[in-house]
Parts: C-alpha cells; structure tokens; sequence
C-alpha cells in the first residue's frame, strides 16, 4: 500500500472513531473473589459468586453449559465494580463458573473458577414421627417417634412394645430385619408435606414391606 493509501485508512478510522463508533479499550477485566477455586458446593443449593469488574461493565455468570444470569452490580470501590451473583448448583460433577464483562467502549472478558458438585453428606441428629399403617396385613396403625443420628449411623423408632433400632445409609434407615425405609433431603425454604413452607431442613422416609405394610415419616434436625 502506498503512502497515500496508508494516510486514507488512518483518516477513515479516525472519522468512524468520531462519528459514535469508539475502539476497544484494552486491559479491561473481570474477576471472582468468591466461591474459592475448587470449592466443594452441594448439588441444587443456591450458591452467592462475588466478584469485581472494571468500571462501566455488566456482568453476567454461569456454571457449566447453564444459562448465566445477570450480576447485581454493586458500589464502586478502589477503582473497580463489585458484583454479586446466585447459582443453583447442578448435579454431582466438576464444573467451571464463568463471569462475563462487557461494555459499550471495551472487548468482552472472561474469568473462569473450577469448582466441584458434590452430594450433601448425611449429618447431625434429626428427630420427628412416623406412621406405620398395618391394615394390609391385619395390624393397626401405629404413630411414633424417630430418632436418627447419621453421624452414628443408628437410628431408633418407638413402639407400644418398646424400641426398634436399625442403621443408616446415606439418607435411608435400615432396620435389622433388611427393611429399607429410603430416606429424602429436602432444603430449608421448601413445602413441608402440602402444608407450609418450611424455614427448615427436613427429611422424608418411606417404605412399603412386604406385606404391604406402610411406613412414613419425617425428621427435622435436632438443635
């Protein structure tokens, strides 16, 4: 290209820059502070990501191939835009959450944090009742107190004839006799059996025997 080519693209660029169509501004960034990279984060849990970003940008995050969401941009501070953003963990695997930046006057950037999904451990001792309805073999039914400790791995039920004791695993109660009564971890902030809406953590169990006996219960954590 001649020089007078070299001269016409410079002007060209220089009018599109002042008609409204500013360049990209180099060294725009986005960060996470939060979660730490590698965090172990439980399945379908709300978790908070926070991080900052250079001033002027929306930010939006992901996890995995997930839609992302937009980012509550924050108060500048120190020169930078914090943010904060939700996330439903999705199933039990390795992941990657992505914060995007973009503006008006710079190039999209990109920040990625490794994390881990795993299943919630059982924990604690949990306390509540259960129902035990025998019509279908000729018994009765029979209304009582469970009591459960994951970390020991027991648990014991109430009967008119004294206690029943059994083990856990996972999340399901075993009695000696090989009854299986699987259990189900359902998060605070969720509808408790049709009623109301529990501000709570609670667990569900639920067991059909073999001769059509059935078993159903719940525990809340023991504080």
């Amino acid at each position: 290209m001649n020089k007078s080519g070299i001269l016409m693209v410079g002007l060209l660029a220089g009018l599109l820059v002042s008609c409204g169509a500013p360049a990209p501004v180099p060294g725009r960034s986005v960060v996470i502070t939060a979660p730490a990279a590698n965090a172990q984060l439980v399945t379908n849990t709300p978790v908070k990501v926070e991080g900052t970003a250079s001033l002027g940008a929306s930010v939006t995050v992901a996890i995995g191939t997930a839609s992302p969401v937009a980012a509550t941009l924050l108060g500048p501070a120190g020169g930078r835009q914090p943010w904060t953003a939700e996330l439903v963990m999705p199933s039990v695997g390795n992941y990657s959450i992505t914060a995007t930046a973009t503006g008006p006057d710079f190039d999209p950037a990109e920040a990625t944090l490794p994390v881990k999904v795993v299943a919630l451990q059982p924990y604690g001792i949990w306390q509540g009742l259960f129902t035990l309805d025998g019509t279908a073999s000729g018994g009765t039914v029979i209304q009582d107190t469970i009591v459960v400790s994951f970390e020991g791995k027991w648990f014991r039920l109430g009967f008119p004839a004294g206690f029943v004791y059994g083990v856990t695993e996972g999340w399901d109660m075993i009695d000696k006799g090989g009854f299986r009564m699987v259990g189900t971890y359902h998060e605070a902030g969720g509808m408790f059996r049709d009623s109301y809406i529990s501000d709570e953590p609670w667990v569900s169990f639920y067991g059909v025997t073999e001769l059509g006996e059935v078993f159903d219960g719940f525990v809340f954590l023991d504080d």
